[in-house]
């Protein structure tokens, strides 16, 4: 039968889409789709979006990238670290050189100098690994909102098929009541 082949399609399409976290419960655009009356709450495709962008788990991914890339360009933009080094040798021998007396120590400490314009070079593909995360991050978002845009017109098209199905339903009652 047509008319609960339609009313399936639409609980699995809105079962779908809540469990992805925006539930859309069959809702209409406030731009003017056409209204279909429903149990459940009324859902824009506007506020669908916004409820994808919130819920969706890439997102959170995506923002610990970004804040791991801002801090490596921060850091590839750091002079590196000088080193301070104790040495101590022959310490603790037997026999002439027995106890600590005999002990050499060195203090030693170094910079590494750079040249060549190597920090500059750093920073730039720590900022280019960050272009690139956030790139991935834009790619993945405008897919996700395609996909949300999606599946909210596939939800309207079942409600307005479910709609017609009930008013055909309904006009084959009254006449099947006329008729008998």
């Amino acid at each position: 039968c047509m008319f609960s082949s339609s009313i399936r399609r639409a609980r699995l399409c809105a079962a779908g889409m809540s469990a992805l976290g925006a539930p859309f419960a069959m809702a209409a655009d406030a731009v003017g789709a056409h209204h279909v009356e429903h149990a459940g709450p009324h859902v824009t495709l506007t506020e669908a979006l916004a409820r994808a962008d919130a819920r969706h788990p890439l997102f959170a991914s995506y923002r610990a990238q970004l804040q791991a890339a801002d801090a490596r360009a921060v850091q590839a933009g750091m002079r590196p670290a000088p080193v301070l080094g104790l040495t101590v040798e022959n310490a603790f021998g037997t026999g002439e050189v027995s106890g600590y007396s005999a002990a050499e120590t060195t203090l030693g400490f170094s910079q590494l100098i750079e040249r060549g314009g190597l920090r500059d070079r750093r920073i730039e593909a720590a900022s280019a690994g960050r272009e690139q995360v956030a790139t991935d991050a834009q790619i993945a978002h405008l897919d996700l909102r395609a996909e949300v845009a999606r599946r909210f017109v596939h939800v309207l098209s079942d409600q307005a098929q479910l709609a017609i199905t009930g008013e055909a339903t309904g006009l084959a009652r009254s006449t099947l009541a006329e008729v008998e």
